[in-house]
């Protein structure tokens, strides 16, 4: 099957942001990092992470994630409108 070709007016999909992702500590091994892992799990983080760091990747970090909430747009034309309507 043929592979569907971009137009040069599409534009492709990006997915959104979800998280803010922090670092907490870096260590030596994956099995310290892991019991920080599960210790900051049961003090009620939700999304906790290791990830390879350092150079070559020979350290670890532990990194938390905190959800970014969408903010709503303002829509200032619509705002006017509304109020206009009110006053009638």
């Amino acid at each position: 099957m043929p592979r569907r070709k971009q137009k040069y007016n599409e534009k492709q999909a990006t997915n959104p942001q979800r998280f803010a992702w922090k670092q907490k500590s870096r260590h030596k091994t994956f099995a310290s990092a892991d019991a920080k892992r599960n210790k900051l799990k049961e003090e009620g983080e939700e999304h906790v992470k290791v990830r390879r760091c350092g150079p070559e990747g020979t350290q670890f970090k532990v990194v938390v994630g905190n959800s970014l909430e969408k903010k709503t747009p303002k829509n200032k034309k619509g705002k006017k409108k509304e109020k206009k309507d009110e006053s009638k």
